[in-house]
Parts: structure tokens; sequence; C-alpha cells
């Protein structure tokens, strides 16, 4: 009975993967085809108030970066400080990796709202604001592994750690590398749209619209709601799992319709950074949970 309810369980979980890919392929496909036309009946000019939903929806990538670091403190404790640099360095480099990140947002908000002329003073309240935030973040993710196998805890950090990490880093080198212009560039700064398939190279780095980078930070809040899970198995029954997971689908949908309605990204700006964070996030659980898995009972 056991095996059959955990064939039936594996199954939902894979339809459920499938069904919210379909719905990531979908907004693609209807982008390639009407992306300027989507943006010319929807988007209005940026502002602050949009600026500021958006940081909202980047927290749950904040939040994985703060578990992570108390997985890996969590395990450091509990190996007696046996490679205490590998652990050590871990927790610097993602603490000061978020901040960098949340500082940038914050950056851009303050800068946007007027109300600060002096850049150097913006740049000190933003690493303020970004260090409050994430020590916040940090205290609520040390009750999350508190009392967790040390094993666990490893594997959920490394998973989170190599997991967004590498979606970030493609996300940032295609923004800068491919060259789109924003559907607010157009209208302000008179640059031509472009298809999502004939990236402009010659305007590498001045233009940043594809993919979404804010869309991609939102689409953490999958490893969140894995990452919940499995420290609270509860969660994992079906009804908790399919709100959780449909929750998280509704979530990132919102995300990409504010930064469309803002006027900074296309419908094929945000389904490729869903795409791509999707398949990083699946291939990154394969190889930390699943193959090592595997690996170690065969071993």
């Amino acid at each position: 009975m056991k095996k059959l309810f955990n064939l039936k369980f594996r199954s939902l979980f894979i339809f459920d993967i499938i069904l919210i890919a379909l719905v990531f392929i979908a907004i693609f496909a209807i982008g390639s085809v009407f992306d300027l036309d989507f943006s010319e009946a929807i988007a209005i000019s940026d502002n602050i108030g949009w600026m500021i939903l958006s940081f909202i929806f980047t927290l749950p990538l904040y939040m994985c970066f703060a578990i992570a670091i108390s997985c890996l403190f969590v395990v450091f404790i509990a190996n007696d400080k046996k490679k205490w640099w590998f652990y050590v360095s871990g927790m610097i480099i993602v603490f000061i990796v978020s901040i960098v990140l949340m500082v940038m947002d914050i950056e851009e908000i303050l800068s946007m709202s007027g109300a600060i002329a002096s850049a150097s003073v913006i740049y000190l309240i933003s690493i303020i604001i970004a260090v409050t935030i994430e020590l916040v973040l940090l205290t609520l993710s040390t009750y999350m592994t508190k009392n967790k196998n040390s094993d666990q805890l490893l594997r959920v950090g490394l998973f989170l750690i190599i997991a967004l990490g590498v979606s970030i880093l493609f996300t940032i080198v295609i923004k800068y590398v491919w060259g789109r212009a924003r559907y607010n560039d157009i209208l302000n700064s008179g640059a031509t749209f472009t298809n999502w398939w004939n990236p402009n190279f010659n305007e590498m780095g001045v233009y940043k619209s594809f993919p979404s980078g804010h869309v991609n930070k939102a689409m953490a809040i999958f490893p969140l709601v894995s990452t919940l899970m499995i420290f609270y198995p509860s969660l994992a029954k079906r009804t908790y799992n399919a709100l959780l997971t449909y929750g998280a689908l509704l979530f990132v949908l919102l995300a990409a319709f504010i930064r469309i309605l803002s006027g900074n990204h296309f419908l094929t700006d945000v389904s490729m950074s869903m795409l791509l964070s999707g398949i990083v996030y699946l291939v990154t659980a394969y190889f930390v949970y699943v193959f090592h898995y595997q690996k170690k009972v065969t071993d």
C-alpha cells in the first residue's frame, strides 16, 4: 500500500511539473507572436509603486539564500568544525551575493523615488535596508533548520546555492549579451523593437530586457516551496502540496504580469526566465537529491 501511495504521489508530482512547464511554454509561444502587441495593450509607464511590488516578489530568493546559509552553519557545527573553510566561505559568499543583489534592487527604487539626491547616501541606505532584511530572514531560517538532519541540511543548502546561483548567472550573462531593448526604452529612448530570437550584440550591456531578472528571482518560490516540504513532510500531502505548488505558480505569474504592466519586459522575457530557471532547478534537484542518493545506495 505504501509503495502504491509513493507511486501515485510521484505521478502527481510529475503531472504538476508537466502542467507548469506547459503553462510557461504556452506563454512563451504566445509572446513569440504577440510580444509587442501585448505590451502595447497593457503596459503603463514604470513608477515607484511597480518597483516596490517587483521587489516584494524577489523576497523568496533572499529567503532561500538565508536558508542555505543556516543549513551550512548547522552542518558546520554538527561536523565538529571539519572542513570549516568550506562552510565558512560558503556562508560568507552567499551572504555577500544576497546583499549585493538586494542592494541593486533597493537602490533602483530609491533612485526612482527622487527623494534622495546623493548617490552615496542612496547606496548607504540600500545596504542598511538589505542587511536588515537579510538578518530577519536569517532569524526565520534558523528556526526552520533547527533539529534537522545534517545530511539533509547539507543537500538542501547545496541545492539552493547551486540552483539559484546557476539560474541567476545564466540570466545575467544572457541579459548582458542579448542587448534587447525594454518596452520603456522603445517609448522613451527611441530604441527599436526586436524579437527574442534576434540578439542585438551591438547594444550588448546597454539594453537588458531579455530575460527578466525579477521573474528569475521570483521563480525562487519553487525551491522555497520544495524546501518547506522537505523540512515539514506534512506539507507534502497532496492537498497542501497542490496549494503550495499552484500558489507558487500564481505568485510567479503575478510577478511576470507586473513586470509587463510596468513596461520593463515583454511576454518572452518573463517566460524565458520561467523556463530557464525551471530547467536549472530540475537538473540540479536530480543531481543533488536523486543521483546522489542512488549513487550512495549503490556504493
